[in-house]
């Protein structure tokens, strides 16, 4: 999530959406964030089901949507595709902005 996070990030800035301290504060902003890391394996195999069960070609996305799943977490995005997913199945989602 860092990962993708950060990158995102950087892509906003590279295009001008924000500035480069903007971006600079916004990853501190984001470590300091209360936010607990899954390291229950268990999201695997659920994301793959879910894939499955959507007949996507990949289950990078479900790992999200499995992750909220297993935790009985609202899952919060910005990806419109992700949220429409997550719905699908079943899983609490809220649509950012």
């Amino acid at each position: 999530m860092w990962a993708e996070v950060t990158s995102a990030l950087r892509r906003a800035s590279r295009a001008g959406r924000i500035t480069a301290e903007d971006t600079a504060q916004a990853v501190l902003d984001l470590i300091r964030l209360p936010i607990i890391m899954l390291t229950d394996l268990s999201v695997h195999p659920r994301a793959l089901d879910l894939a499955s069960r959507l007949d996507l070609g990949n289950a990078y996305d479900m790992q999200y949507v499995a992750a909220a799943d297993l935790q009985g977490a609202l899952l919060m995005t910005l990806d419109r595709g992700l949220y429409q997913l997550a719905s699908q199945v079943g899983v609490p989602t809220r649509l950012i902005a």
